[in-house]
């Protein structure tokens, strides 16, 4: 027979409520769907300006019947013209970060109140 003689450290435990567990999951679902519309941003930016885009123009919406974000305009060339986006998942969207890291990556960016969505991206600029 084995003689247990170490106390259980309660402090060690860590005990997670299936609703704790439910809001981590939400919490992380939320950052991917930031990284997501980043990601997003950069690749219709690049596809854009390759056309002579020299911003894009962003509106905001709740809508899953899309992928996050969607060109609104599809034109074969641009002269010093906007590329118009739909940033189709607004509120829930971190706008604070991911303008910090547009901003990071050399980009301007206004944004604008919103009633609806809070603070949001305007325009993004690299000219």
């Amino acid at each position: 027979m084995v003689t247990l003689t170490k106390a259980l450290d309660l402090q060690s435990l860590k005990t997670e409520t299936p609703a704790e567990k439910a809001r981590q999951a939400v919490a992380q679902y939320h950052a991917q769907c930031n990284e997501d519309v980043y990601q997003s941003l950069l690749v219709i930016i690049a596809e854009e300006s390759a056309k002579g885009a020299v911003r894009l123009s962003a509106y905001h919406c709740d809508d899953r019947k899309y992928d996050f974000v969607t060109l609104r305009n599809n034109p074969t060339a641009y002269i010093n013209d906007a590329a118009l986006v739909d940033i189709n998942i607004a509120s829930i969207v971190n706008t604070e970060l991911l303008v910090k890291r547009l901003e990071s990556d050399g980009f301007t960016v206004n944004t604008m109140p919103s009633d609806k969505f809070g603070l949001c991206i305007d325009i993004i600029s690299w000219e």
